[in-house]
């Protein structure tokens, strides 16, 4: 009973501290918002800060010396000629030109403007201004702002049969006057018009990606159906050029969000960068790197290549705190890296911090092409923060640039970046190929000659001999025999699985050992497959990982595979199921070793090497695996055919049930825990 006791008090006592490694300390280090960047595994993690808030503006100053507010403004641009800022300020029908320090402004279209939503100003010194209320597009010329032009409707034939009325809402200038605008509603793109003013078609437009549910839906529809499945695209929202004149837009969909359109308006940007849904805004700074700002708040900055760098800032319902914005709408970049950011009525200011001037500093170096001179603030960065993984994807393309390759593949390999590991490496490849190549062909044609004429000569009869003795001898063992009896399925697989149900030719012992194989060979592909096609986490590798990868999906097979056939009458005993269904992977436990070795030697481009064996020794195994039951069980094609699909239904639904029970566990788990942290909490 004192033991029973003692027992019981100890369990309490391990179930107490267990609650309270649960509970979980909130730490503040005082800022307003938190700064996150994406590592190697596309998870966002919180780096140092990029930017602080420094002030926000809420008044603006005139010439005049009034001081004015602004008015629900919905855009804001930089020009960085003339350093100067023009803000859209739309409530008060008006464009507000100022400098950073936000006096001594200049009032623009006042009595002309009835709802200006975009703005932009080229060096030339005009500034056009999207107004939505107008349904037109105003350009003034700083020198005489009394006389501005007016781009209406276009009246082209494409426009007018495309577009039943013209709402600009933003836009942007190239060097040689084209105007690229933003026609709200407009699912055609974005309209393009010339200096002459005249409409030269659309750009940039989305395209409606069509799921597998809309196919199965528009195959199975009537005409008169399928005209009310038609979805039209989404349209771009806003829009940015940066320094070559490729035209960034930004839109509100699921991936791509954000795009880099060349002159043929396909996208330069990967298809899978780190995006959302809910952008207002897009700006492009400095060196490219591109800035969004999306309705709640939160900042994003990208490189050129489309890397998120940083991801701050956020949402506050009250609209008091620096750093996070209530209604954010508009963002804009100067020379220095300051960010402006309209956030109602009024603008939030913010720098960079060292960090973020380090890795701006890098990247401007490095597209200057001053790739040694970018080493240092890399180097520098991951010394203040080793593991922001895009420091190391830096570091590793100025290394490849100077042709230090074995240091570029380091850091690639700690970037994951394989894309830039395999141009690497196939520098060290080629490098030694032309180092060595030819004394590899010549070893190699020396020992083909050597055992063509050794062979004539007959030098390995007596070896043959030896070997086939020490063979019959070994084989004397009965457990080596059986083992070694998978080899047969490789030229004769039928008589494999004839031998083993008949004759007996493998034990459970020897079929036990291919299957501790298949584990072990889990492990070497899961540890020794090349960096190329394996770039994962090898400590986020576990047993269980392994495991479920190999052994027991095998096993539930040769579980649920039985059960069936003895249900459908098959002849086959757990045994032989046991047994033929690991003779059945004899391809891939014999040869995918031989692939594993070659993963290491062969590049992205040249996959097909990798992934074509690697597929043929899965389809052969599945062919066997399917002769295997089909011979086992004594079974004609279309009872074999519906043996398996019902077995395969079977591990299914152990499946589903294991994660139903897996779920209630975790479920009641975490009742005892939440009653026993009410208790505590109430004691």
């Amino acid at each position: 009973m004192k033991k029973l006791r003692k027992l019981t008090l100890c369990l309490i006592a391990i179930l107490f501290v267990f609650v309270l490694m649960q509970v979980r300390v909130n730490a503040d280090n005082g800022a307003s918002h938190k700064t996150y960047t994406v590592d190697s595994n596309g998870d966002m993690i919180p780096t140092q800060d990029a930017y602080i808030a420094v002030k926000k503006v809420t008044s603006i100053t005139f010439s005049n010396s009034d001081l004015v507010t602004l008015n629900n403004p919905e855009d804001i641009y930089y020009n960085s000629k003339s350093k100067m800022f023009y803000i859209a300020d739309t409530a008060n029908g008006r464009v507000v030109a100022t400098d950073a320090t936000f006096t001594n402004a200049l009032e623009i279209g006042k009595g002309i403007l009835v709802k200006p939503q975009g703005v932009f100003a080229s060096d030339e010194g005009l500034v056009y201004v999207a107004d939505y209320g107008l349904k037109a597009v105003v350009i003034f010329d700083l020198d005489d702002l009394e006389h501005p032009t007016f781009i209406n409707k276009p009246t082209h034939p494409l426009y007018v049969e495309s577009s039943s009325d013209f709402l600009p809402t933003k836009i942007v200038v190239d060097q040689v006057g084209t105007m690229y605008i933003i026609d709200s509603g407009n699912a055609n793109g974005i309209v393009t018009i010339t200096k002459d003013n005249e409409f030269s078609g659309y750009f940039g437009a989305n395209y409606v990606q069509p799921d597998f549910k809309y196919v199965v839906k528009f195959l199975f529809s009537t005409k008169e159906q399928r005209k009310k499945l038609y979805v039209s695209p989404v349209s771009p929202i806003n829009l940015a050029i940066d320094g070559d004149g490729l035209i960034n837009t930004l839109s509100n969909t699921s991936g791509s969000a954000v795009k880099k359109l060349n002159i043929a308006g396909t996208n330069l940007l990967p298809t899978n960068m780190r995006d959302w849904s809910d952008y207002v805004d897009i700006a492009i700074g400095p060196t490219e790197t591109i800035y969004t700002v999306e309705k709640y708040g939160y900042i994003c900055e990208y490189d050129r290549e489309g890397n998120l760098l940083f991801n701050f800032a956020g949402y506050d319902s009250t609209g008091v705190t620096i750093g996070l914005f209530r209604s954010a709408n508009s963002i804009e970049v100067d020379d220095e890296y300051n960010l402006y950011v309209l956030d109602g009525n009024q603008i939030q200011v913010f720098v960079q911090t060292e960090f973020a001037g380090l890795i701006h500093e890098a990247l401007k170096l490095y597209n200057d092409g001053k790739y040694q001179e970018s080493r240092s603030p890399w180097e520098q960065v991951l010394k203040l923060n080793n593991m922001f993984d895009l420091a190391h994807k830096g570091l590793g393309n100025a290394y490849l640039r100077e042709g230090l390759y074995k240091e570029a593949l380091a850091e690639f390999k700690l970037a994951k970046d394989t894309t830039s590991y395999s141009n690497a490496f196939w520098e060290v490849r080629n490098n030694w190929l032309n180092e060595y190549g030819y004394l590899l062909f010549i070893i190699i044609a020396t020992l083909i000659i050597a055992l063509i004429v050794l062979n004539k000569l007959h030098v390995f009869d007596t070896p043959k001999r030896k070997f086939s003795e020490f063979k019959q001898k070994i084989y004397k063992v009965k457990l080596i025999k059986e083992t070694c009896h998978m080899f047969k399925f490789i030229r004769h697989p039928l008589d494999g699985f004839y031998e083993n149900r008949r004759l007996e030719a493998m034990s459970v012992a020897s079929a036990t050992i291919w299957y501790g194989w298949f584990f072990v060979l889990t492990i070497l592909a899961s540890f020794f497959t090349g960096f190329v096609f394996n770039p994962g986490d090898k400590q986020s590798i576990t047993i269980v990982s392994i495991l479920l990868k190999s052994i027991i999906p095998l096993l539930l097979f040769v579980v649920c595979n039985y059960l069936i056939c003895s249900i459908r009458s098959g002849s086959g005993r757990f045994k032989d199921v046991y047994i033929n269904s690991i003779c059945s992977l004899a391809p891939y436990l014999l040869f995918m070793p031989f692939v594993i070795i070659l993963s290491n030697f062969v590049i992205e481009s040249e996959s097909f090497f990798y992934t074509m064996p690697h597929l043929v020794l899965w389809g052969w195994s599945f062919v066997l695996m399917y002769f295997m039951v089909k011979d086992i069980q004594e079974f004609n094609f279309g009872e074999n055919t519906g043996n398996i699909i019902l077995s395969i239904l079977t591990m299914l639904l152990f499946v589903a049930f294991a994660f139903l029970l897996y779920m209630l566990s975790k479920q009641f788990i975490n009742f005892v825990l939440d009653l026993i942290r009410e208790v505590i909490s109430r004691v």
